[in-house]
């Protein structure tokens, strides 16, 4: 079964949007690359490029979300352990490097 052109127009976007940045790519180029047809476009993006744009974002956001919580998950091999790449959190040391970047409390 085909993927819906919305789908693929976003998933096209992402890439592109990844590899030549918001003002290198061109609505006929996306087009292209989702093998959509061009009235699929307007009918879910009915705010064009800017809308895309947005929504490509937010799905490649949610996608290196997802990445992270997956790698976080991850119980680490004995190897990793074992050679002090993963320590259990009674060895963490803290950064103080998030200190420094809290923002002042307002008053």
């Amino acid at each position: 079964m085909p993927r819906p052109s919305r789908d693929r127009l976003l998933d096209s976007a992402v890439d592109l949007l990844q590899r030549q940045g918001y003002h290198g790519t061109g609505l006929n180029e996306l087009l292209e690359r989702s093998e959509a047809p061009r009235g699929s476009l307007y009918h879910y993006f009915p705010g064009g490029k800017e809308q895309i744009g947005a929504e490509a974002i937010a799905r490649a956001g949610g996608q290196v979300a997802a990445a992270v919580v997956h790698l976080l998950r991850a119980k680490p091999s004995r190897s990793r352990r074992s050679r002090g790449c993963w320590p259990p959190a009674s060895r963490r040391r803290t950064s103080s490097a998030a200190a420094r970047w809290r923002r002042p409390r307002s008053r």
